[in-house]
């Protein structure tokens, strides 16, 4: 029944020193009960039923809070991706893939025939009047090619844009950027330098395809590049930037 000194001492050294140390004062919540031999008995004492009451109360009320700015922080990088210019992109072009991946119906054989020909180590390019549906084909296929990584559980990345989608999608210099700091997320590679301004882009854009490996693959889908401007990019060509043939790893 007697309070043990030396050990009391090291708590008070604890509490009062060690512990704010390490955790800030708003993290430090401080309660006064009175000791008995028994130690906390909230069936015999009704000061001690109340302040276990306090601090469950406080306790909750903290971890609630905790969570609820957690889950605040995550919805606003969601929701309200502008503090992201890159995740804002990469949001508004992916939406759109879905949202056309949704119109498409039948034309089995196009997909079938698009399908094979990705396997082979240059572009594939869709071609046709206005209206067509090359659209609805090309966002089928990156929304297919997401699945089928995942139903066979492989690391692939699929990079879409859909030029006019956003503003920045319509500068080739912008849509070039946007794509290479993707890809520089995607594979976490912090060494390859992007420049901001338009000379080197086109090569940033093919050191960045490089990135891709047999464990990661990826799969890149344009739609509408011909509506990209030609001005800033360097050279005079309107697909310069465009490769003639794709590293292994890249469709």
């Amino acid at each position: 029944g007697k309070i043990d000194e030396p050990a009391q001492t090291l708590l008070q050294v604890l509490a009062s020193e060690k512990i704010p140390l390490v955790l800030a004062d708003e993290n430090i919540e401080r309660f006064e009960v009175e000791w008995t031999g028994n130690g906390v008995e909230p069936n015999v004492h009704p000061e001690h039923a109340v302040y276990i009451d306090d601090f469950c109360l406080r306790f909750e009320s903290r971890l609630v809070s905790m969570i609820s700015e957690a889950v605040r922080e995550r919805n606003a990088k969601q929701l309200y991706p502008d503090h992201d210019p890159l995740l804002a992109e990469v949001i508004a072009h992916l939406n759109q893939c879905i949202a056309s991946s949704m119109l498409f119906t039948g034309r089995e054989d196009v997909l079938s025939n698009v399908r094979s020909r990705l396997m082979l180590n240059s572009p594939c390019v869709l071609y046709g009047r206005p209206g067509i549906g090359r659209s609805t084909v090309a966002a089928r296929i990156a929304y297919c090619a997401s699945e089928r990584w995942s139903d066979e559980m492989v690391d692939g990345s699929v990079v879409v844009r859909f030029i006019g989608t956003t503003p920045q999608s319509t500068s080739k210099q912008e849509f070039l950027r946007s794509v290479c700091m993707q890809l520089k997320e995607i594979y976490r590679n912090d060494d390859l330098i992007v420049p901001k301004r338009s000379k080197g882009l086109c090569s940033a854009f093919r050191q960045c395809l490089y990135l891709a490996s047999r464990d990661k693959p990826l799969l890149v889908v344009f739609d509408g590049v011909e509506l990209l401007d030609s001005c800033g990019t360097g050279g005079n060509d309107r697909y310069e930037w465009l490769p003639n043939s794709l590293p292994d790893n890249v469709h």
